[in-house]
């Protein structure tokens, strides 16, 4: 819940790494894979995870970038939602909102 960039390719490169939820900062350090693995928990009903490859490709080719392993890789810090003070404006904005 902060600020991802203020840069919009690099904002489409964090998009393009392919997380389900790429809200939780805690898995930045992971590939998406493994947070999705993380996520179902070895559930052998899970569906395969499915990066967004054609998204990867395109924006490879149109901005000439490298799509990045891990969020940590695009993102320098990033506020969880609980936690109890952050530099984050986005972060400050939304919690002057919610007060």
């Amino acid at each position: 819940m902060g600020v991802i960039t203020d840069d919009a390719v690099q904002f489409l490169r964090f998009l393009a790494i392919g997380y389900l939820d790429a809200c939780w900062p805690e898995e930045h350090r992971l590939r998406p894979v493994e947070a999705y693995g993380a996520c179902w928990g070895g559930d052998a009903e899970a569906p395969p995870f499915d990066p967004p490859l054609n998204f990867q490709r395109w924006l490879s080719q149109a901005f000439g970038v490298v799509i990045p392993e891990t969020a940590s890789e695009v993102v320098e810090t990033a506020p969880g939602m609980d936690d109890e003070a952050s530099a984050d404006p986005f972060w400050a904005w939304v919690r002057r909102v919610q007060a």
